[in-house]
């Protein structure tokens, strides 16, 4: 079928930087993809991430002949797996153009977890989630020091409602001793509290079988995310017997057919969760949301770190705002 490819690069400017074990985040960056077969339009996102991949202008490079129309189809499906961010949205162009899935339902705060800020503004920052609705909270750690961390929680925990539980997200920056440190404090809280559902990815991932050790030491869960962030990752995680909850993010794993099967295969334990992706790579990944199996709240209430009002938009109005966007700085710059 005859393919024309258009593309879009686009940065969204978060309303806070967000701070992790790694550093603070300002502008999350992609490439939003733009397929026109036999008059059937879809928008993709291709998401700009530490270790998937080469730079977004360079990503171009690896499409030979997508600007083709007799070669388009059969080069993006042919997408080298070793950039599994392009690999996935290309696929849910297609997919979306094929008619080959549909449009989940909007979810219910209920079942998503909201992200706070690190560090002591999430003391406050908590509250307007709850009164949308939300009962999951996923707090990130590692950027201060642990024992205010772990000050800043018990005080966090001792004003959140009945039924609230919290995810603490690493990121993989502690030490050993600082991961024993929270994994103690864990167990203690959980001892009466049940609050918290897991500590996530709190070593690095080529310290694997670290990271097995401590999932038996201790009672409280250990989630991995950046160990599992492809398929090929999650498959070697698995056969090395990795046996609980997994953190997956399908906007940068690669391939979503192998994807789904691997979930099913393994029956894993797992989250799905955001990358930060634009609304339309959202709604891409939550169309597949039910095929992968999860029961636990996803990580998808990440929306009101963005003010720029996009997940209101169709894809087609993002699409159209973006590029005025770039045409508009294009001329500042031609003019300047």
């Amino acid at each position: 079928m005859p393919c024309h490819l258009r593309v879009q690069p686009y940065g969204r400017r978060l309303r806070r930087p967000l701070t992790t074990a790694h550093g603070s985040w300002r502008v999350r960056r992609g490439i939003f993809v733009r397929l026109d077969m036999a008059g059937r339009l879809a928008l993709a996102t291709l998401l700009r991430f530490p270790g998937l991949g080469r730079r977004p202008g360079r990503w171009l490079g690896f499409l030979p002949g997508a600007r083709q129309p007799d070669r388009g189809g059969r080069v993006i499906r042919q997408f080298p797996a070793h950039l599994p961010a392009c690999q996935v949205g290309l696929a849910s162009a297609l997919a979306h153009v094929s008619r080959q899935w549909r449009q989940m339902k909007s979810l219910s705060p209920a079942m998503v977890a909201g992200l706070v800020p690190a560090g002591p503004v999430a003391l406050e920052d908590w509250q307007p989630l709850w009164w949308q609705g939300h009962r999951c909270f996923k707090w990130k750690v590692g950027a201060y020091p642990v024992a205010a961390e772990l000050a800043w929680l018990r005080v966090w925990l001792a004003t959140l409602p009945p039924g609230a539980r919290v995810r603490l997200d690493a990121n993989g920056g502690l030490t050993e001793e600082a991961a024993c440190a929270w994994l103690q404090a864990c167990d203690r809280i959980n001892a009466t509290s049940c609050q918290i559902e897991f500590l996530e990815q709190p070593l690095p991932p080529e310290q694997l079988p670290a990271l097995r050790r401590l999932s038996r030491e201790y009672r409280t869960p250990i989630a991995l995310d950046e160990s599992v962030a492809t398929v090929h990752q999650l498959v070697q995680v698995l056969q090395q017997g990795w046996q609980g909850i997994v953190v997956l993010k399908p906007a940068i794993a690669g391939s979503p057919q192998t994807l789904q099967q691997i979930c099913q295969h393994w029956s894993l334990d797992c989250v799905i969760s955001s990358a930060l992706e634009s609304p339309i790579g959202q709604r891409a990944v939550l169309a597949r949301v039910p095929a992968l199996g999860t029961t636990r709240a996803l990580g998808w209430g990440v929306n009101h770190w963005f003010d720029d009002g996009w997940e209101h938009l169709s894809d087609e109005h993002i699409w159209q705002r973006v590029s005025q966007d770039s045409a508009a700085v294009f001329a500042t710059r031609s003019h300047g």
